[in-house]
């Protein structure tokens, strides 16, 4: 909603009691509190909201609409944030699986070398698996405990 500004002859029909208002200023309708003590604001009231004047920090559909967009931040903050933290728990649960899995896997890759017995003069199974892959296989196992197969 556009603010509509009022001169202050118009004012009287307004605001007929002439609360708040001298010959020359029109004074903002806000009243709140500072702590104990009830607070009035003292800047003119340019903007007519609802037959009363109002400043334009005071005015009612400006600071709702700040509300909004400061609202409207803070949600797209927290729901990155909270992605963020669903990444990493995802991520985290993930890591906590494959650590389950490390020994039965380890002792299953060590099982099927262990399986391999005919091995050429290259040190190689002569079996169905290429050789590219029992080293890989070595290569995991050495990785995995830190030292050799």
């Amino acid at each position: 909603m556009k603010p509509v500004y009022i001169q202050a002859q118009d004012v009287a029909s307004i605001n007929p009691e002439g609360a708040g208002m001298s010959a020359d200023k029109i004074t903002c309708a806000h009243r709140g509190w500072d702590g104990p003590y009830r607070k009035i604001c003292r800047l003119t009231g340019k903007l007519e909201h609802d037959g009363k004047m109002w400043c334009a920090i005071h005015h009612p559909p400006t600071v709702a609409a700040k509300k909004a967009a400061r609202d409207a931040a803070w949600q797209e903050k927290w729901k990155n944030e909270s992605t963020v933290r669903m990444a990493h728990a995802l991520a985290d649960a993930e890591q906590a699986r494959r650590a389950e899995c490390f020994d039965d896997l380890l002792a299953a890759l060590q099982a099927i070398i262990a399986e391999v017995k005919h091995i050429d003069s290259d040190g190689y199974a002569d079996c169905d698996l290429h050789r590219d892959e029992i080293e890989a296989a070595r290569a995991a196992i050495t990785r995995a405990t830190g030292g050799t197969p």
